[in-house]
């Protein structure tokens, strides 16, 4: 018996062109992370041009090369990574390839560290120019030495003396803004935004449509002087329309801009384009770079345009998405961030539109749901309630309003408790690691300080449900004392909570206050006409009003924000619908038909079919188990200790898993004859409690995935499959998945959301 690290054998080389090893060169202990499946070669037009020639004799290596720069300067670093894994399939001593591979992984500095030393025995191979990238970098991601500040200091004055030395190189250029504008976060400020920008003028008229650069320029003047990069923003999807951050990317510009209408276009290209990525590469969704940002971002900017039912659907599907596990590794991710998760800012999202659009009966119908139950984190779950003591409060429901006001309420101790636990936590973590004194004291005040914000935020919405309840009451003045605390409350609410308080005057103030802030959105905009023309400021309202008529041009017409300007529409001879549709505007450069980028909505694909001999006799057949979801487990065989002990976890829980109505079945690469060994492991003495299936062709663990395209051996991977066939989610990796619980529970909660058919 053999620990197993994902293999068969210790690391291989990688094997060369022409099938041959070559003995030279082995796989770094940083190749255990990242993509295992080999990236396709793109059109040049899909993922942009790129000119950076390396020493190889291999033409292949050398698009795989400018290919992943392409992807880098798109900050698409999981493909980036594919594609220079690519480059040393087909030439195993390209050092710029470990230099690419590095940079891939920036954000994951001892990762990036392990590739670049690869380098070393290289080095005799590298042209001076090459050898000066290397250098450049080797002292950025050392283990030791100054800290990251200083780092990225001499990190710009090498490429600074190196863009003098190389002035016709524009990637030189590209990577010094890069560079520039990430050390603009550690504490080295922009001096002189021109300059940079000058710069990015160099290359872009090399290379007008350079991704990098429209990228970057977007970043530069972003909250700053975002009306400088809008001919940026028009190229950026377009300089390399494969990769979905290019089409995102223009949103920060549009949306600084209170340009809703084209930020949404562009965050739905994004979200198209990547959800095209995913299907044709079998990727999870939260595995994409952005990918929960971005959709995110879709659906406040469809808030914002009043295109609810759209928001709602997407924030809907974004509930529905598999999760990745705590501590799931993401590339191009330094760290797994579950609130930042495609399901918990969707959750928010959805709670959100709801709320300030007043869907009262449509909050009511989602409790009890996979789309609004019960949150992990205390602020989320206490939006969650304060929204549905709302929706109980405006329908009459005041016993249940009361109900889920005291599930609100018990909210205080919780939190205040959690605060307190968090510091404690961080004064052991501090002593474990042997700080002085003074820094576990700072790691202490610090903590309960950042947690503070948190029971601030609950003790906001406490009272603002406690003023729900009070409204539904006729209690003004309790409602009135209640309005003070509930800070969490939207400007639009608040302004509609004075006037049925009696404060026409103090409301009109409040949503003034909000126009000026961002006048662009629809609920701020209506509520500006209603309250205006409420206290007669019947001028005013009109020319609201006709700014309102575009803002609207889109929204829904049943929502009861637009339905209260009524009155105004009528006052003035507008008949029917007032909502007014313009021209596009002329500065968005050539936009594809959205449709042609991909599904608007993320959709599982359908499972490969498989015929297995199985350890209980007979064969096993996937189509033959429709109509009941089953769980698939890619093992090693009975020889991996770490497989062993996932299938023991694993075992206990099956009843568990059936009782949820879920199948469990293993799949080793053994042979028919060798499973007996496996179930000779079970820690029960009686076998495993599911069946074991043979699959020594390995003809299953590649139709899954579950396979190393660059080590040429199958992976360990768990599956997903629905009743209807579907894969629902799925874990490849180089190590069994031990998480088995918690995966019962995502399972469970996945299995109670039907499928998509149709990405529209």
């Amino acid at each position: 018996m053999f620990l197993c690290s994902g293999l068969f054998a210790p690391l291989a080389p990688f094997a060369r062109a022409d099938g041959r090893a070559d003995g030279s060169h082995s796989y770094a202990e940083a190749f255990d992370e990242g993509p295992r499946r080999k990236g396709p070669l793109l059109a040049e037009a899909q993922v942009g041009k790129v000119n950076f020639k390396v020493t190889t004799a291999s033409p292949q290596a050398q698009r795989f090369f400018e290919q992943g720069m392409a992807q880098l300067h798109a900050f698409w670093f999981y493909e980036a990574e594919r594609s220079f894994r690519r480059v040393l399939m087909h030439d195993p001593k390209c050092g710029m390839a470990y230099w690419g591979l590095a940079l891939a992984n920036r954000s994951n500095p001892d990762r990036a560290r392990d590739f670049l030393t690869k380098t070393d025995a290289l080095r005799p191979l590298l042209s001076a120019k090459e050898r000066r990238w290397v250098d450049a970098y080797l002292p950025f991601f050392a283990k030791d030495g100054p800290n990251r500040t200083e780092r990225g200091r001499k990190l710009v004055e090498t490429l600074e003396t190196m863009a003098f030395d190389y002035p016709a190189d524009i990637e030189v250029k590209a990577f010094l803004v890069l560079h520039l504008w990430e050390n603009s976060f550690e504490g080295i400020p922009l001096t002189t935004y021109e300059g940079v920008d000058a710069l990015l003028r160099e290359i872009l008229a090399v290379e007008p449509m350079h991704s990098g650069a429209h990228h970057l320029r977007i970043h530069l003047w972003n909250k700053r002087d975002d009306r400088r990069a809008l001919n940026s923003a028009a190229l950026c999807g377009q300089s390399g329309p494969g990769a979905a951050h290019l089409w995102h990317m223009p949103g920060h510009t549009f949306s600084s801009l209170k340009r809703y209408d084209d930020a949404a276009w562009q965050q739905e290209a994004a979200a198209r384009v990547d959800h095209a990525w995913m299907e044709a590469n079998s990727l999870m969704p939260d595995q994409i770079h952005n990918y929960a940002h971005n959709n995110d971002w879709l659906v406040e900017n469809l808030f914002f345009l009043g295109r609810v039912e759209e928001a709602l659907k997407l924030a809907k599907n974004m509930i529905e998405l598999p999760q990745l596990a705590p501590q799931t590794v993401v590339i191009g991710k330094a760290k797994f961030d579950a609130h930042r998760s495609s399901y918990v800012m969707g959750a928010r999202r959805l709670v959100q539109v709801m709320l300030e659009n007043e869907l009262w009966e449509k909050l009511l119908q989602l409790r009890g749901t996979p789309y609004l139950q019960e949150r992990v984190d205390v602020v989320d779950e206490a939006q969650r309630l304060n929204a549905l003591v709302w929706a109980c409060s405006q329908l009459g429901n005041r016993d249940e309003a009361a109900l889920e006001n005291g599930r609100l309420k018990a909210l205080q101790h919780k939190v205040r408790h959690e605060r307190f636990d968090a510091a404690d936590h961080a004064e052991k973590d501090a002593r474990k690691n042997s700080k002085p004194a003074a820094d576990v004291s700072r790691a202490v005040t610090d903590t309960l300080s950042a947690q503070l914000k948190r029971v601030e935020r609950v003790d906001a919405l406490i009272a603002e449900g406690a003023l729900a309840v009070a409204l539904a009451a006729d209690e003004k003045d309790e409602a009135g004392a209640q309005l003070v605390a509930a800070k969490e409350m939207s400007k639009v609410r608040r302004a509609a909570v004075e006037v049925r308080l009696g404060n026409g005057s103090d409301a009109l103030k409040t949503i003034q206050e909000a126009a000026k802030q961002d006048g662009a959105q629809l609920l701020v905009g209506a509520a500006l006409v209603e309250h205006l023309w409420r206290e007669g400021k019947h001028d005013e309202a009109r020319v609201e009003f006709a700014k309102i008529r575009k803002i609207a041009a889109y929204a829904d017409q049943g929502l009861p924000a637009l339905g209260r300007l009524r009155p105004v529409a009528d006052a003035i001879g507008v008949d029917g619908d007032w909502r007014s549709k313009e021209a596009p505007a002329g500065d968005i450069g050539i936009r594809p038909e959205l449709k042609t980028l991909g599904s608007v909505r993320w959709l599982p694909r359908a499972a490969p079919a498989w015929v297995m001999g199985a350890d209980r006799g007979g064969f096993m057949r996937l189509d033959a188990m429709k109509g009941r979801p089953v769980l698939m487990v890619f093992y090693l065989g009975s020889g991996c200790i770490h497989c062993i002990e996932q299938l023991n976890l694993l075992a206990p829980l099956v009843d568990r898993y059936k009782a949820a109505g879920i199948d469990v079945l293993a799949v080793s690469t053994e042979a028919l004859s060798e499973l007996p060994k496996t179930n000779e492991q079970a820690k029960s003495g009686e076998g495993f409690p599911f069946p074991l299936l043979a699959d020594p062709s390995l003809s299953t663990f590649k139709a899954y995935g579950a396979y190393d395209d660059f080590e040429e051996q199958p992976l360990h991977g768990l599956f997903l499959i629905d009743a209807h066939g579907y894969l629902r989610w799925q874990n490849i990796s180089l190590k069994p998945f031990a998480q088995v619980e918690w995966l019962l529970s995502e399972c469970t909660r996945l299995l109670k959301i039907p499928a998509r058919k149709s990405g529209e």
